[in-house]
Parts: C-alpha cells; structure tokens; sequence
C-alpha cells in the first residue's frame, strides 16, 4: 500500500555492510553503502532554534523535523540516533542528524504510513559579494 504523504525529503546515510577493508595506510576500516530514504517532512512542534553563527559570512540553521519514511517504509536497526545523512528537504541542502522516536504498536500503521522519523536539519547559508 503507498503512503498518502508526498515525498519532500531524500536523505542519504552512509550505513555498515558488515565487511571491512584496509584503507591505503594501512588501518581497518568498515565498508559502508549509501541508503536512500525517500520521506515526508514538515517542522516539528518542538522549537527550532538559529544556531551559532561561526563567522561573518555564514549562518546555520538548525531545524527539528518529523515525518514518515515512505521508501524504504521503514530504517533499518543499524541506523542508530544521532546517524547523519546528507538531506534535501523541501529543495534546502544540509545535514540530517537521526534523532529517537516512538514507533507505533500498530505494525497496520507503519505498512499504510511508513514508519515515523524524527530529527534535527542543519543548513548553512553562506553570503557572498564581492570583496
């Protein structure tokens, strides 16, 4: 059954194969894949806050967002809170951060709707001009 809710959001995490490999110095490493998440997103009702300008030619925007994974319907259990992943939401490039929430009892739910996610979107605008 497809979700009611258009996608507005395509986040890109970068998640564990399980394998492992040797990166050119030498040292291990774990082999990821992207995952794309297709999701509807809209502003939670928790504050969103301006973050901490880091310099006088930048701002970042730190969003709290919530909404529905639609494709794949759910995240799969080795995503952990606090996962990045790149975004564009609603047309704005920046970072997702993965952020925990209470999944319905109701496995009729999730199916119909996707699952529920819930995290923080950080954008940067840079202002340019000449100099």
């Amino acid at each position: 059954m497809a979700s009611p809710f258009p996608v507005n959001a395509i986040l890109t995490f970068q998640v564990p194969t399980g394998e492992s490999s040797i990166d050119d110095l030498g040292n291990p490493v774990i082999v990821t894949e992207s995952l794309v998440v297709h999701a509807f997103m809209k502003e939670s009702r928790r504050s969103s806050r301006q973050a901490t300008e880091t310099d006088r030619a930048s701002e970042a925007a730190l969003l709290s967002l919530e909404g529905r994974c639609l494709e794949p319907a759910e995240l799969p259990p080795t995503l952990l809170v606090g996962a990045k992943a790149k975004a564009v939401i609603g047309g704005v490039e920046g970072d997702f951060y993965l952020e925990p929430v209470l999944q319905s009892a109701f496995t009729t739910v999730t199916d119909a709707l996707g699952a529920k996610i819930r995290g923080s979107f950080e954008t940067r605008v840079v202002y340019g001009g000449r100099g």
